[in-house]
């Protein structure tokens, strides 16, 4: 609509000049008018065509409104009830992430919980008690004192220290048994090196008697051959 308009104030100006020049010919006076005419004529086609959209759009958010208030009356009930209880999960969902109020109780859990582990908790205690359960008892066993549920905070003191102190002796047993299992291995390696080198002089020594006992049945063979030849000269 704003070209249109544009084009036919343009339209306009050139028809008028052209009509205020003298030396124009009537040729070109009417082509001028003609051009304005459907410049003006382009411009009122689309008001109108504006008009008529406006009615049309007006009348479409009528029927619109109409039909969009009968479906929201049909899905009012239903959307309520989904709102509320999306409303409702939300806030049990905030209720049950708030723990605030049971800050007391679940610190209480915990501690409960890590006191049992840390004082009854054992696989060592429960190898033993399997041990002695099906007999098969060892020094192990016999040197253990089991716990007992109820022991006072200085009894489990007590057992615990002794744990630590066993378990620093058992490593250092281990240490020493690693350690010696060493040395020994190097003795055994040491007594195989000599033994080798002891062996093979006497093998030496028992090629040089062979070689010494060949010399010797020569030597015999020698004077064995003279006596027969001085008997044979006889």
């Amino acid at each position: 609509q704003k070209k249109a308009r544009e084009a036919l104030r343009t339209a306009e100006s050139a028809c008028e000049i052209l009509h205020l020049d003298p030396t124009a010919t009537d040729k070109q006076l009417a082509r001028a008018d003609d051009v304005k005419e459907r410049k003006r004529e382009a411009l009122d086609d689309i008001d109108e065509k504006i008009a008529d959209m406006k009615v049309k759009h007006k009348s479409a958010q009528k029927v619109y409104r109409k039909r969009a208030t009968e479906i929201f009356r049909q899905c009012e009930s239903v959307e309520e009830e989904r709102l509320d209880h999306i409303r409702e999960t939300l806030l049990d969902f905030l209720e049950t992430m708030d723990t605030s109020k049971y800050a007391r109780k679940v610190e209480q859990i915990f501690t409960d919980i890590k006191d049992k582990v840390t004082k009854e908790q054992n696989s060592f205690d429960d190898r033993v008690f399997w041990a002695k359960s099906y007999g098969i008892e060892n020094k192990l066993t016999k040197s253990l004192t089991l716990a007992s549920n109820g022991d006072d905070a200085e009894n489990d003191s007590i057992i615990i220290e002794s744990r630590t102190n066993k378990k620093k002796i058992d490593h250092e047993t281990e240490k020493k048994d690693r350690r010696q299992s060493i040395v020994e291995r190097v003795a055994d390696d040491e007594e195989a090196s000599a033994a080798i080198n002891s062996t093979t002089p006497a093998k030496t020594k028992v090629k040089r008697t062979k070689s010494i006992t060949n010399t010797d049945k020569k030597t015999i063979t020698e004077p064995s051959t003279i006596n027969n030849t001085v008997l044979n000269q006889v």
